[in-house]
């Protein structure tokens, strides 16, 4: 049997859960498309924001930033991961990494230089700097 304290703890996270779900857990996420979308976290500095994605087992190429508007779209197509040697060969018994197409569209704030913003693809993350004007 379960204390009340951890069903109201288990309800509040559920509902926290679902909030950010529907109302997104950034002020610069739009409504997303059938893709899957990629983890981000923004940071702003003194000249600039920054903007991190979280796509390992990324090629560079297969990775394009673009501006359309006032939003920042990053879009591109990440393979599943398959055992060395072993491709198509193998039960999968759990899967939670994200593969196949991804898109991340992020409203740019009203003071950003539209004509500077610069990407580096390192380590797994793709960075992406925003300068202020």
């Amino acid at each position: 049997m379960q204390r009340s304290d951890d069903t109201l703890e288990k309800l509040s996270r559920q509902v926290d859960a679902m909030m950010d779900e529907l109302m997104g857990n950034s002020l610069y996420r739009l409504v997303s498309s059938d893709a899957w979308e990629p983890q981000i976290n923004i940071y702003e500095a003194k000249t600039c924001y920054w903007i991190c994605v979280d796509l390992p087992g990324m090629l560079p190429s297969a990775i394009d930033v673009s501006t359309e508007g006032n939003r920042l779209m990053i879009a591109g197509t990440r393979e599943r991961p398959e055992p060395p040697g072993e491709t198509g060969s193998q039960s999968i018994h759990v899967m939670e990494i994200d593969s196949g197409r991804f898109e991340r569209d992020i409203e740019l704030p009203s003071r950003v230089d539209r004509s500077s913003i610069v990407a580096q693809y390192r380590n797994g993350f793709l960075w992406i700097s925003l300068a202020k004007k």
